[in-house]
């Protein structure tokens, strides 16, 4: 589903335009997205935790060039899962 898929289905079921529903969202990423800039983990009861992990710097070799190199240390975006969630997800079918 892309943004504008969501802010469809989201209008219809909340009976509001898609002009209101689209600053609802645009106003709910911008403060998702400053709470994870400073740091903040932002959780949401029965879907997951979204937070800011550190990786440390680390040796990698190039598979082609056999040659070792440094990859520098970086922030990643984590989402951990719920329970919930993960309750939910081994209740659907096998693929």
């Amino acid at each position: 589903m892309n943004n504008k898929e969501f802010v469809s289905e989201l209008a219809q079921r909340m009976n509001l335009s898609q002009k209101e529903v689209v600053q609802y969202v645009s106003a709910f990423v911008d403060e998702l997205s400053s709470n994870v800039i400073e740091g903040n983990q932002v959780a949401f009861l029965n879907l997951g935790t979204l937070e800011v992990r550190h990786k440390k710097q680390r040796i990698s070799v190039s598979p082609i060039t056999k040659e070792r190199i440094v990859v520098p240390a970086k922030r990643v975006l984590a989402f951990k899962s719920s329970t919930g969630m993960k309750d939910k997800l081994k209740q659907l079918p096998k693929a």
